[in-house]
């Protein structure tokens, strides 16, 4: 089966290369396809295009070790969320720190 002939509104959860199951689900903006290893490889190009066009791409592993496969701006639009929620978690521990009063004032040096 082609990633090609799969619709946009269709997950696809595929256990082996005969064996497939076709469920529908509205997936807000974004399509979720759910594929085996071995249907990733036998049709790798053609899910890369629709990957790199904004689709999401679940690749079902052995004992649930399943990866995403997910554009470049994606992965750097997800990088970007987890960085300023990293500084936002620091800010907020920095209000913290001064409302209790244990925050540091350091004078600065000039070199």
């Amino acid at each position: 089966m082609s990633i090609d002939n799969i619709k946009n509104d269709t997950i696809i959860d595929m256990n082996n290369d005969t064996n497939f199951e076709l469920r529908t689900s509205i997936i807000p903006e974004d399509i979720m396809v759910a594929l085996s290893g071995t249907a990733v490889k036998n049709d790798f190009k053609n899910i890369c295009d629709r990957v790199y066009k904004g689709e999401v791409v679940i690749i079902s592993r052995p004992k649930d070790e399943n990866v995403v496969l997910i554009s470049e701006s994606e992965y750097a639009m997800l990088e970007k969320c987890r960085r300023n929620a990293e500084y936002l978690a620091k800010l907020d521990r920095a209000f913290a720190q001064e409302e209790e009063g244990t925050m540091k004032v350091h004078e600065l040096i000039e070199v």
